[in-house]
Order: C-alpha cells, then structure tokens, then sequence
C-alpha cells in the first residue's frame, strides 16, 4: 500500500471526455481524496507527463482515440514501474479488462460505479486518505 502522509495526491488522469473528467474529480473530491489532477488526452501528452517526477496513481479511461488502456499501462510500466493503476471506462470487453488487470491494474471501475472510486484510492493510500470533509 501506497502512503501520501496528509498531503495532496498527485493524479495524472488519461481522460479525452470533458464530462468524464469532471464526474470523476466530483467524486473523489465527495469522496474526500485531496487530488491535484493532471489531464492528458492522447499517447504524446501520457508519455511527456510521465516524464516527471512526483506522481502518485494514474487514473485511465478504456478508451481514446490513439490510446487504450492496455497501451497506457504499458506506457506507465516502461517508465514509472509500479505506480498505480486505475481504469475507469463504460465499454471496457471483460477479456481486456481481465488482460489489464494481469498486467497491473490495481482496480477497473465502471463509470457507472464512480462512487467506488474514493474509497478504492482511499484504500489504496491508507487511513489518512478519505477522512477529510
């Protein structure tokens, strides 16, 4: 399990959806996972902000016009090695989501289940995550 010791968790989302973004902020912020999210929309962005230190878990979705889920996890392997995983989609096959989990997801959430996405991160990052109001 992953610690950020009270401070703000540093969120990189690949998100091409405006709407999808800003449920899954909503979320996490009803949820109480203080997060300074990051959006990228395409392969070029992910692999430019991956570049940089600091991150904390990578949220996903599924699918984007260039980049799947399965390509951005390899992406994030190759130079972040084990940070977490999230994916979040709508139309993830059970197949791919079973192959996304084996590579390392830590978790695929239905975005019609966005309220599980808080307490998952808050597990995620131990008990200081999650109790703020």
């Amino acid at each position: 399990m992953a610690s950020i010791e009270g401070r703000e968790l540093r969120l990189l989302l690949v998100e091409d959806s405006d709407d999808d973004a800003e449920l899954i902020q909503l979320h996490l912020e009803e949820g109480g996972v203080p997060a300074a999210i990051t959006r990228v929309d395409n392969r070029r962005s992910l692999g430019a902000r991956l570049e940089e230190a600091g991150w904390d878990l990578v949220i996903c979705d599924h699918h984007l016009p260039d980049l799947d889920s399965l390509r951005a996890l390899e992406m994030v392997r190759q130079r972040r090695g084990d940070l977490p995983f999230i994916v979040v989609s709508g139309s993830i096959p059970e197949a791919e989501a079973d192959e996304v989990r084996r590579l390392g997801a830590r978790h695929v959430i239905d975005k019609k289940r966005l309220e599980t996405l808080a307490p998952l991160v808050s597990r995620e990052f131990g008990p200081t995550m999650g109790n703020r109001g």
